[in-house]
């Protein structure tokens, strides 16, 4: 199991907080199976023991103790992930859950789709909250640049990187991005300042299920980060180079020449 783990992101689960939950949601299955199902371990469950387990955790006595829809589909992404994982490290020698076709709603209509038997796509009765853009901005000056509500500096504001978090956090919600995707994103991956919107053109190393994708930024957005770089981050880099950050080291990288598709050694 531990294999498992250290080997998610090689199978599209990249991001930390995505293989914590992997982690959280297979620890409560092993305990349920130890604790409720005669101390079997999960590499002993079958269509009886999840079929017991979405009992327990959808419909228990106690309503403190339900989950939502949304997280019961969570529980069988993990488990699916690890029964796939599993069966081509030729530790399981067959599926232990049943399968049906049902037919979903996609973004393009309904489609048939296999499932897992206990899959319960389209049931959750959370409604989609949407945050107006004007509250967002107000969130991004108050909470992470340090002014107050009324646009003045907060005088007891301390920190430091507040125009860069600030950036971060627009260039998430504007492009969609996720958190890895822009926490990873490198110089030459930046469109250059146009007319016309940028396009960041987002590696495979980096993206969900290692499908490289396109995402367009405003042109406001992308002056921001234009701006970002050649003052606030070259004025923290060239700080850090007289206090010999960038010294050469024994195993460091050289890059000789770079564009925005690779860079070169």
């Amino acid at each position: 199991m531990n294999q498992f783990l250290r080997d998610l992101p090689s199978w599209g689960v990249r991001s930390k907080n995505g293989q914590d939950a992997y982690c959280s949601d297979l620890t409560v299955v092993c305990r349920f199976l130890h604790e409720a199902r005669g101390g079997k371990t999960i590499w002993q469950m079958d269509q009886a023991d999840l079929r017991a387990f979405k009992s327990a955790r959808l419909f228990g006595q106690d309503p403190d103790d339900r989950i939502a829809y949304s997280t019961w589909q969570r529980f069988l992404a993990a488990l699916e992930k690890w029964v796939r994982w599993a069966l081509d490290a030729e530790l399981l020698a067959a599926e232990p859950f049943r399968y049906v076709d049902k037919v979903v709603m996609t973004p393009n209509g309904p489609k048939q789709v296999r499932v897992n038997e206990e899959s319960e796509p389209g049931k959750s009765k959370v409604p989609i909250s949407f945050l107006p853009y004007e509250d967002f901005l107000l969130w991004r000056d108050v909470g992470l640049r340090g002014f107050l509500p009324n646009g003045d500096r907060h005088p007891s504001w301390r920190g430091r990187n507040g125009e860069r978090n600030g950036l971060f956090a627009g260039l998430l919600v504007c492009t969609g991005m996720r958190l890895v995707e822009a926490s990873c994103l490198l110089l030459p991956e930046i469109p250059l300042l146009a007319p016309a919107r940028g396009d960041f053109h987002l590696s495979k190393a980096v993206t969900k299920r290692n499908k490289p994708r396109t995402v367009y930024v405003r042109l406001r957005v992308l002056r921001d980060v234009h701006h970002y770089v050649t003052i606030e981050r070259d004025e923290l880099i060239q700080r850090m180079r007289l206090t010999g950050a960038y010294d050469a080291k024994a195993d460091s990288w050289h890059v000789l020449r770079s564009n925005p598709a690779r860079a070169g050694r």
